[in-house]
């Protein structure tokens, strides 16, 4: 701030202390005035928070309602002059790192009637120059959909420079730009294509519907192929699972009946049906007692409803079967 802004900001200080001075005390006068003296001396140094605190002590100190106002007042206009700082500080942060678009945005933020408005200016005309830098240097190395995407900013089509580039992509580039994005769609990257596009419509560029149509197309076709793989990988599942379960149905057949053959029943056990759901139990002597005896052993039909079995067959080679059902019923067949 210069010497004139200093003197006109402490007469205006003044000012409003003289205003409220006949309502406010001689004491109250001069130690607000000492106040303020600290406050814009914080003020001068960007020691904004210590400012803003300082005049809540002192209006938190004081009773009279008029300070009061003005204490609130000057912490609204210390609060706006901090505001501005701290994006004139984020700008700068960005443009070291080389965000200059994001830099931009910022400065472009900073209000004028604070100190670091033309402080601002200058850095955002550096940022520019570095935005057209990088864009002239993606563009010399046929890299223009990253050079769109460096100039694609609503806030920036207006500045001369940038007009300049826009010209030559659409003249010299353009070509180049539509190959580009023809190869990125025929590779399968269609968010990439997208992107490009989507710059290359922000900056004007022409004649795109062609190259919008053939990407909708790709992403019909990369959609139609993943739900393919998709099935396909379920469906392969859903069969390496129903093989797993026949054999291993299958093989509880065989335990089963090495199990009944120790126990004393020389009963035959074996499965049939598409999937293997139906046990069938032969067995010489096999009699309604002995099915509701076998039936009656919880872990017996526990391990038959865990293999999912869906029906049992008992049968005595003479002509008699009965039929165990999912829902726990026996029923005899004639």
């Amino acid at each position: 701030m210069g010497n004139i802004g200093k003197f006109i900001l402490v007469c205006m200080m003044f000012i409003n202390i003289l205003i409220a001075g006949c309502r406010i005390t001689p004491n109250e006068h001069n130690s607000m005035k000492s106040t303020y003296e600290k406050v814009n001396a914080l003020i001068q140094i960007e020691k904004y928070d210590d400012a803003i605190s300082l005049l809540e002590r002192k209006s938190n100190q004081s009773n009279d309602k008029e300070s009061q106002v003005l204490i609130k007042d000057k912490i609204a206009e210390i609060e706006h002059i901090k505001q501005n700082f701290s994006r004139y500080q984020s700008g700068n942060e960005l443009y070291k790192s080389k965000s200059f678009i994001a830099a931009y945005d910022q400065f472009q933020l900073i209000d004028k009637d604070t100190k670091y408005y033309n402080l601002a200016q200058k850095k955002k005309a550096e940022s520019i120059n570095a935005i057209v830098r990088e864009a002239k240097a993606s563009l010399n190395e046929n890299q223009i959909c990253v050079a769109i995407g460096l100039i694609n900013k609503e806030s920036l089509q207006n500045i001369h420079e940038i007009k300049e580039i826009n010209n030559v992509i659409n003249s010299d580039y353009f070509q180049k730009l539509d190959n580009q994005i023809a190869e990125m769609i025929d590779k399968g990257n269609v968010d990439r294509a997208a992107i490009c596009l989507s710059n290359a419509d922000k900056i004007g560029i022409q004649n795109t519907s062609i190259l919008k149509s053939k990407l909708k197309s790709k992403r019909a076709q990369i959609e139609n192929e993943e739900i393919e793989k998709r099935t396909k990988i379920l469906m392969e599942k859903h069969i390496n699972k129903l093989e797993n379960t026949i054999e291993s149905r299958k093989y509880y057949a065989k335990s089963l009946e090495k199990k009944l053959l120790l126990e004393g029943f020389d009963i035959y056990v074996s499965v049939y049906g598409d999937y293997s759901e139906i046990l069938l139990l032969k067995y010489v002597l096999m009699s309604r007692p002995l099915v509701y005896q076998l039936m009656s052993d919880t872990k017996f039909e526990h391990d038959i409803r865990e293999q999912g079995f869906s029906k049992i067959y008992f049968d005595d080679e003479n002509g008699n079967r009965w039929v165990w059902s999912v829902n726990g019923t026996i029923t005899e067949l004639k």
